[in-house]
């Protein structure tokens, strides 16, 4: 009899165990899903750098903190056993620009505005993509952020449009000096969103199968979007819009054909614009005699951006290790300008450590990138992955001229690509575990 009573305390326990087991699972799942939903609105209103409804934050910022509090329940509370670690590669970056930038203090006009950007730079190269990795988990989560964010982009490339019969149509941004800026506020940031979206539209595209519908659905999409990049009139978005579409071109045929239809319907809808005179702005190929010209109040860019970096690197000679501190856009040099540059920027404001560390960081991001596509489950994920890498490789391309250093807008796609990193680790984790082999690529990135 006492067996009996023994043997019923353990099965009901055990009982006990696979119930709280199974409420457990539900809950992370339910607050997951809650997270998810949040970084997805996130993302569909990302590109809308202009709607700041409450304390000047973003719309797109109030989700995805919302999706971060989410997330941190889930963290907290343990409801999962493992957790996506970063790369160690991207941890050393990141703590040697902090470095950087605390000892950079010293020199700093407005200290907490340099802890600020500090902030904000962890934020986007480790909380956020630590977030994208907990909320988004499959091959599918990651696909519909990214549709999301290309909509989001989508919709500030149809306000850019907007604005050239309407200038003052969209609240809050206007174009400036003939060039549209969308939702953005400043032409560069609609150049820039589009540039690098460009690449991300091709990968998506790719991932279709052969369907007419969908076809000309992305095409329109593809046309609207390089349209609004022309109408931003950013000749170092354009540049970094060229770079990625070439590697796109490199990856076989069925891409070289996607990227030449792609090519042959923008510069038709683009050259009937400009010779029927439809566009009334400084159009890209316009700007690009332009901003070599002193006299063109316009142009004179890259003389200007010359001269500011012969002024940051005379700074920087005279006290390498040490920066002046970083300010919110960039910190001035002497001629009142900001240093165009994110790695010379970064050596400016933040010394040899910050040029050091943010250099890791990219190197990291590519890394990751090359092992995300090498391993890629199938070739679906390849195409996104590829779309991803491409992407990241043409907003370093734009931060090369401009102060890219904390831009979400460049960092969505390290999110992405980290997410989808870390749900092939998980399923070569799996795998492994069942064959009780080494792990092998679990280790790497």
């Amino acid at each position: 009899m006492a067996v009996i009573t023994s043997n019923y305390t353990k099965c009901r326990m055990c009982a006990l165990g696979i119930n709280t087991v199974e409420m457990k699972f539900r809950e992370t799942l339910t607050i997951t899903k809650f997270a998810r939903g949040f970084f997805y609105i996130g993302c569909i209103t990302g590109a809308l750098l202009t709607a700041r409804p409450l304390l000047n934050v973003t719309v797109a910022d109030y989700f995805f903190g919302a999706s971060l509090l989410f997330g941190l329940i889930i963290f907290f509370s343990k409801l999962e056993k493992r957790y996506p670690h970063l790369p160690h590669l991207l941890a050393l970056g990141v703590s040697a620009y902090a470095i950087g930038s605390i000892v950079s203090l010293i020199n700093s006009n407005d200290i907490s505005e340099s802890l600020g950007v500090l902030v904000r730079v962890v934020y986007v190269t480790v909380v956020w993509l630590w977030l994208a990795s907990t909320v988004l988990k499959t091959y599918s989560h990651i696909s519909i952020a990214a549709v999301l964010w290309i909509g989001s982009v989508l919709i500030t490339s149809v306000a850019a449009l907007v604005q050239v019969r309407w200038p003052t149509a969209i609240p809050g941004s206007t174009p400036i000096v003939g060039r549209m800026t969308g939702f953005t506020g400043h032409p560069n940031d609609l150049g820039a969103i589009c540039a690098t979206a460009l690449s991300l539209v091709v990968g998506l595209w790719m991932t279709i199968k052969r369907n007419l519908l969908m076809d000309f659905l992305a095409s329109s999409v593809f046309f609207i979007t390089f349209s609004a990049l022309i109408l931003s009139g950013s000749v170092g978005s354009l540049l970094a819009a060229m770079v990625g579409l070439g590697l796109w071109a490199l990856q076989g045929i069925r891409a070289a054909r996607k990227i030449l239809l792609l090519a042959v319907v923008a510069l038709i809808g683009i050259g009937y614009l400009v010779a029927t005179d439809n566009l009334h702005i400084h159009t890209s190929y316009q700007r690009i005699f332009v901003v070599f010209e002193k006299s063109d109040p316009q142009g004179g860019t890259v003389n200007t951006r010359i001269q500011t970096y012969k002024i940051a690197l005379n700074r920087i000679f005279e006290n390498p290790l040490v920066g002046v501190g970083a300010r919110q856009g960039g910190s001035l040099t002497s001629d009142g300008w900001a240093v165009h540059n994110y790695l010379l920027g970064a050596w400016y404001e933040a010394g040899i450590f910050g040029f050091i560390g943010l250099g890791i960081i990219s190197l990291s991001i590519l890394r990751m990138g090359y092992v995300c596509v090498q391993y890629a489950r199938t070739q679906r994920e390849r195409y996104l992955a590829r779309g991803l890498v491409f992407a990241i490789i043409s907003f370093l391309i734009y931060s090369l001229g401009a102060p890219g250093l904390y831009q979400r807008y460049g960092w969505i796609y390290a999110a992405l690509l980290f997410a989808l990193r870390v749900s092939q680790k998980k399923e070569h984790l799996s795998y492994a575990n069942r064959i009780e082999g080494p792990v092998g690529i679990v280790d790497r990135v």
